[in-house]
């Protein structure tokens, strides 16, 4: 029955992280619409929501992997693959198909879009993606609030300015009359976390970290210069 409880929980989760603000008072339009250069949203604000979320990791990584691990997170960060990051957290329906919360940031380039076509792309993509990492987060905010509450206040503080870079998005998303991938949305509020024990919880709470930084470090690059500017 606990276990039923927190399933429930998640997935209520899973709404107030996905659900919610996904649809922006906009006009329904393709995630990619042609105009001649890019003029909606806001790449200052984007930068700079997201390097707040970064400051909020940093200030904290070192201190998580020394108390979980008993090393320092730059040599758990060498030592551990990200490439495996993405298999540690997971949403399933009652058949038992998966899907990886976790995004998986194929693009080894960090280059700003230099076409609006791919600027348009990218924007909406980015948006999915700290959904996903949102999502992600409260996982970890849920597995410090049920095993040890040492970092409860340092994730909420990250999620908190997730939220904000969120808020941010959906806007420049309107603002440029596109709308969210709502497709990938539902797959995931029709799914239920999956959780797991001891230390592979500790190496999925790394993972979220680590991906969710390298995530914000991504978005970071790809709004500086190009055709945002």
């Amino acid at each position: 029955m606990a276990k039923f409880q927190l399933e429930v929980l998640l997935l209520l989760h899973l709404f107030a992280a996905l659900a919610t603000p996904q649809t922006p008072p906009t006009r329904h339009a393709s995630h990619m619409l042609k105009a001649d250069s890019l003029r909606c949203g806001d790449p200052k604000r984007v930068i700079a929501a997201a390097n707040l979320t970064i400051d909020a990791i940093d200030a904290f990584k070192n201190d998580f992997t020394e108390h979980e691990f008993g090393v320092s997170w730059d040599r758990l960060n060498s030592e551990t693959n990200p490439d495996d990051d993405y298999y540690l957290l997971l949403v399933c329906d009652l058949e038992d198909h998966c899907l990886r919360v976790l995004p998986n940031i194929t693009s080894r380039s960090h280059k700003p879009p230099q076409n609006p076509e791919d600027a348009r792309r990218i924007l909406v993509e980015v948006l999915g993606h700290s959904q996903r990492y949102a999502l992600a987060l409260e996982t970890f905010f849920l597995d410090q609030s049920l095993y040890e509450d040492v970092f409860l206040r340092q994730v909420d503080t990250v999620h908190r300015y997730l939220e904000d870079l969120i808020k941010i998005l959906l806007e420049d998303v309107g603002a440029c009359q596109l709308s969210p991938n709502e497709h990938m949305i539902n797959n995931f509020i029709q799914r239920v976390y999956r959780g797991v024990q001891d230390e592979p919880r500790k190496l999925r709470d790394f993972a979220v970290l680590r991906q969710c930084l390298l995530g914000m470090r991504y978005i970071a690059d790809v709004f500086s210069g190009g055709i945002w500017h």
